[in-house]
């Protein structure tokens, strides 16, 4: 599963910015679960609430990009289409 570490800038291929250049040891070990999906320039960050998870968004997010699964999963295993059994993303 892909992380975000808090205080930590992370590059893209599409921002031209190096992530390791930009260490901070300043975030006290916090990590932040994250997911991509689609492949647009325009980027919409969805925040959870109470006793919600990451796949609470699932409605709202595949009316923003049309697709069900992250960008994320299929770099991890090359593959497309319909999430796996199990798959909470």
């Amino acid at each position: 599963m892909p992380f975000c570490e808090v205080a930590k800038h992370q590059g893209s291929l599409y921002d031209g910015v190096d992530a390791s250049a930009n260490n901070s040891s300043n975030n006290n070990g916090i990590k932040i679960f994250y997911r991509t999906y689609g492949h647009g320039t325009k980027k919409v960050l969805l925040v959870i609430g109470l006793a919600g998870t990451h796949g609470s968004w699932g409605p709202q997010i595949k009316g923003l990009t049309g697709e069900e699964r992250s960008t994320d999963d299929d770099e991890k295993d090359g593959m497309t289409g319909v999430a796996q059994s199990g798959d909470n993303g």
